[in-house]
């Protein structure tokens, strides 16, 4: 989405990047919420928090992580 944004404010169009801006915000906190019950199950049933992800990600269809994540507070 980062890309988009810059793309959109190249353009002039600072309204819908603007917009996009809080939709990353509000994906920054889903996320931070579902991180941290993730990393406490994990603990709390002694299982692997990374090769947990990877397993629910496979199992669940989700997508791939391409590149680094844009966000340190994500696995």
């Amino acid at each position: 989405m980062l890309g988009i944004k810059a793309r959109l404010r190249r353009v002039g169009d600072a309204e819908t990047a603007g917009m996009l801006d809080i939709i990353l915000r509000d994906e920054i906190g889903h996320v931070a919420i579902g991180n941290h019950w993730l990393h406490y199950l994990c603990e709390s049933c002694g299982l692997d928090l990374i090769e947990s992800f990877k397993t629910l990600r496979r199992e669940r269809g989700g997508p791939g992580i391409v590149g680094e994540c844009p966000h340190p507070g994500w696995i």
